[in-house]
């Protein structure tokens, strides 16, 4: 008898561990895990992501998907910067749960987690949605976490969703873009500065000043027009000039008609010896100075030697007309240090030759004493 009662006490208890087995397996099923994927779904849903809003200090910066290319909203759908784009997309597919944080929103704060439609919140708000308007992702980023060097380029990140009160710390790599320039895609021109042959720049009161190479295997440009007795007083001033409007990138875009280029201007001409010929005109919009560039093929630009760096014919055309078609309607914001170097003109780029030191140069033995004459 009693061996039976052992038996059903035992079977109660499998019986009772089995129920709350299956319990708390139902209670976790929905229950996030380390080492799971933040948006687990995100990955298979990329591709129907047509819209982004990228939201900082209550400033939201809107990214919209067309014909195959991203482009900034804010900035007339001027062009994003397609790497950027793709490291959000894919960095928030790929952000994986290290292990939970505060569930407290009070305490958001210490975490940089707070609503991002708040002007002073340094979190980063991500919302992604699909051509109906429908949210595929939604995410708030915090502070990153310093991560010792190790074998992978993994960041660490305290996050959470706005769906959830639980925050994370998660590992992976995503922008933290702050401003709408953050997305543009800031290159304008990025020519092999062995291929630019000469340059000049019109100033408003006529002066023009002028640089060039003699040729494609020399790699200092010379600064024309030095008067006697002067010097270049820095060699990397007159390269500036040379490579001022053949690599640079913007600091800020707008539409072409948006800017007054009426008034006293400056106009650089770039020109290399594969036949391209870049123009940059200066204009104001707003007390900033902007550009329009623009590009053209010149056969009778054409120097006779070539080097390996030089285009050839069709080529070089075809980069002219390129990069013009990419450039119409849009005047460009130059950085102000470029702007600086092409507004010096000779005189502010030459130094007076020091003459020759005179009597023995520092360090040398001095001169023996003549001999004593003879009595």
């Amino acid at each position: 008898m009693q061996r039976y009662r052992t038996l059903v006490v035992l079977a109660v208890l499998v019986a009772a561990a089995a129920v709350a087995a299956v319990l708390v397996q139902r209670e976790d099923a929905g229950i996030a895990k380390s080492g799971e994927k933040l948006l687990p779904g995100l990955l298979g849903q990329l591709g129907e992501v047509s819209h982004i809003e990228a939201t900082h200090k209550g400033e939201t910066v809107t990214l919209t998907l067309a014909d195959g290319g991203w482009s900034v909203t804010d900035r007339h759908g001027y062009p994003a910067e397609t790497s950027e784009v793709r490291g959000l997309l894919v960095g928030a597919a790929e952000l994986v749960r290290v292990e939970p944080k505060t569930a407290q929103p009070e305490r958001y704060a210490k975490l940089e987690l707070g609503d991002p439609a708040g002007e002073e919140a340094e979190s980063f708000g991500y919302v992604m949605q699909d051509a109906a308007g429908k949210t595929v992702a939604n995410l708030v980023i915090g502070k990153r976490r310093f991560v010792a060097a190790t074998t992978s380029d993994a960041d660490e990140y305290f996050v959470r969703l706005p769906d959830d009160p639980q925050a994370w710390l998660v590992s992976g790599k995503i922008p933290r873009n702050r401003r709408a320039l953050d997305w543009l895609r800031r290159e304008v021109t990025d020519i092999d500065q062995t291929r630019v042959r000469r340059a000049a720049v019109t100033h408003p009161d006529g002066t023009v000043v002028r640089v060039a190479k003699p040729s494609p295997k020399e790699t200092d440009f010379a600064l024309e027009g030095i008067p006697g007795g002067h010097e270049v007083e820095e060699p990397f001033s007159v390269h500036a000039i040379g490579t001022a409007v053949t690599t640079f990138t913007l600091n800020d875009v707008a539409r072409l008609d948006e800017v007054d280029f009426d008034g006293e201007g400056i106009e650089a001409v770039a020109e290399t010896f594969d036949g391209v010929r870049f123009t940059a005109r200066t204009g104001v919009l707003g007390g900033r100075t902007f550009v329009h560039m623009a590009a053209e093929f010149d056969p009778g630009l054409v120097f006779p030697e070539t080097t390996e760096a030089l285009l050839d014919e069709a080529a070089a055309r075809a980069e002219a007309e390129k990069l013009d078609e990419r450039w119409q309607g849009w005047a460009f914001e130059m950085s102000e240090y470029t702007l600086k170097n092409l507004r010096k003109k000779v005189e502010d780029m030459v130094k007076p030759i020091e003459d020759e030191p005179k009597g023995p140069a520092p360090g040398a033995f001095p001169a023996p004493a003549p001999a004593p004459a003879s009595e």
